[in-house]
C-alpha cells in the first residue's frame, strides 16, 4: 500500500474483531519495547566493538544485521502473527549495527550520538503533534508528497553524482567540494523519514479505530520503529557531514 514495507501486503483477512482490539496504548508500549530492545543491543554492540577494536566485528555484524532485517521485514509485513517476533530479531539486528555506528561517530566527535538521538526524539515529537492536529491525515496528499521526495533524491544524487565524476571544482573531498547538495539530500533523507512517520501514524489510527486485533499493534509498532531509527541514522549522518565541514582544514 504504502513505501514503508510494515505496512504493505499485509494480511487483513479476519484482521478486525469486536474485542481485544489494537489500541494506541498498546501500540505505544509495543513501540517503547522495541525500541528499548533496540537501544540494549546498541549499547552492547558499542561495547563489543569498544572492547575489541577490531573492525572485522563490525563488517560481519553489518551483514548479518542487513541480512535478518530484511528477512525480519518481508515476513513481518506479510503475516501479522509474526510481527511481534520480527519486531525483536529486527530492534536487536539494527540495534547492534547502529550501536557501533554511533560509537565510531561519537570517538570522532564527542557530544554527537546525544544531538542525533535528542534530534530525532524533537523529530518524532513534533510529527506527532502535527498528525493530532490534523495536519497531516490526507493521504494521497502524502503518497505525493512522498514521491515527489524520492524522485528529488534521486535526481539530486544523479546530479552528485555527476560533479563527482567529472570533478566540477576540482575537490577531492565530495562533502566539503558539494556541501550544499549533500546537506540538501541529507535533508531530503530526513524529511522522507518524516513521511514515513506520518504514514506509521495513519496506519495506526486506522488499526485502532477499524477494531483491528491486537496483533496488529505489533505492526504499527514496527513500522515505527523502522521509521524512528531511519531518522536516527540519517540524523547522525547529516550532523556527521555538518561536523567534517566545520572542521575542515
Amino acid at each position: 500500500m504504502y513505501s514503508n514495507p510494515m505496512f504493505t501486503n499485509v494480511e487483513t483477512t479476519s484482521a478486525y474483531a469486536t474485542e481485544n482490539t489494537a489500541t494506541y496504548q498498546g501500540i505505544t508500549l509495543k513501540t517503547l519495547l522495541l525500541l528499548g530492545v533496540a537501544g540494549i543491543s546498541g549499547i552492547l554492540g558499542g561495547l563489543l566493538l569498544y572492547k575489541t577494536a577490531d573492525l572485522s566485528y563490525y563488517m560481519i555484524a553489518l551483514i548479518v544485521s542487513l541480512v535478518a532485517g530484511l528477512i525480519a521485514i518481508f515476513v513481518g509485513r506479510s503475516n501479522p502473527d509474526k510481527a511481534m517476533p520480527c519486531g525483536i530479531i529486527y530492534s536487536v539486528a539494527e540495534g547492534v549495527v547502529l550501536g557501533m555506528i554511533t560509537l565510531i561517530a561519537d570517538l570522532y566527535y564527542q557530544g554527537i550520538a546525544v544531538i542525533a538521538v535528542a534530534s530525532t526524539a524533537v523529530i518524532f515529537v513534533v510529527c506527532l503533534a502535527m498528525f493530532a492536529c490534523g495536519a497531516m491525515r490526507n493521504v494521497s496528499k502524502l503518497r505525493s508528497l512522498l514521491i515527489l521526495t524520492f524522485c528529488s533524491i534521486i535526481a539530486v544524487s544523479l546530479l552528485l553524482l555527476v560533479l563527482t565524476l567529472f570533478n566540477v571544482d576540482g575537490s577531492a573531498s565530495v562533502i566539503k567540494g558539494y556541501f550544499g547538495i549533500v546537506m540538501f539530500i541529507e535533508l531530503l533523507y530526513v524529511l522522507y523519514g518524516c513521511i514515513m512517520l506520518f504514514f506509521n501514524f495513519n496506519e495506526a489510527t486506522s488499526y485502532v479505530q477499524g477494531g483491528a486485533t491486537k496483533n496488529f499493534e505489533w505492526v504499527a509498532a514496527f513500522g515505527l520503529l523502522v521509521s524512528i531509527l531511519y531518522i536516527y541514522l540519517e540524523m547522525l549522518r547529516l550532523l556527521l557531514y555538518i561536523a567534517q565541514f566545520t572542521n575542515r582544514d
